[in-house]
């Protein structure tokens, strides 16, 4: 059965409509911790047998997901639990030391709460991110449902206010076709325009240090 995402959309299958397909990449701390999946009316539900001793003991996670610099991403859930305890959300490298680029905490009761924020990546792109949550500490079951993460593509037209530093996306990006940059300059100001790909890297330096006609 094909998986469909919305467009932006990094989480597949976050209304589990689709079984436990793209989660299930479970993590233990160790051989103790016990918890087992299961989704049941389009809601997963973890049963947390042996617990750890903080949240990261057991986590269940979406993996290989791009994260890019510069960009503010909607995270979205729905979250509840059998037991009131704290759950750790985070976005982390999948490689190396796995180390974290974002973690929160949210407190989890009996009634079902809907979570919502927008968070900016503010560290290199990186393509193969992990984002998950941290289950470790609860007892007893608790529920997931409409896990979503949305790129927000900023408006066609930016306005730059600022005389340095600031960088804006262009969209739709791949594009084709010509891209007309307006610039105007107050006084004699001078100024930078470069280019970079989605990864963040430096691609052209199209005008340096210098003022704009008038």
């Amino acid at each position: 059965i094909p998986v469909f995402k919305k467009k932006n959309e990094l989480i597949v299958n976050g209304d589990f409509n689709s079984g436990i397909g793209n989660w299930g990449n479970f993590y233990f701390y160790s051989a103790q911790q016990k918890a087992t999946a299961t989704i049941l009316n389009g809601v997963y539900i973890l049963d947390v047998t042996v617990p750890g001793t903080d949240t990261w003991h057991i986590v269940d996670q979406q993996l290989s997901l791009p994260f890019i610099l510069g960009y503010n991403y909607k995270i979205t859930f729905d979250a509840w639990a059998e037991n009131p305890g704290v759950m750790n959300v985070f976005i982390s490298k999948n490689y190396g030391d796995y180390g974290n680029y974002y973690s929160t905490n949210k407190s989890l009761t009996s009634v079902k709460q809907s979570f919502s924020w927008i968070q900016k990546m503010d560290k290199p792109s990186d393509l193969n991110c992990r984002f998950g949550f941290g289950f470790g500490k609860f007892t007893g079951k608790v529920y997931l449902d409409n896990v979503s993460i949305q790129k927000i593509i900023p408006t066609n037209t930016n306005e730059l206010t600022e005389t340095s530093g600031e960088m804006f996306d262009l969209f739709p990006n791949p594009t084709s076709g010509q891209l007309d940059i307006i610039c105007k300059s107050i006084g004699s100001a001078h100024a930078t325009i470069k280019l970079y790909n989605l990864e963040g890297k430096l691609i052209s330096v199209l005008w340096e240090n210098k003022p704009f006609i008038a």
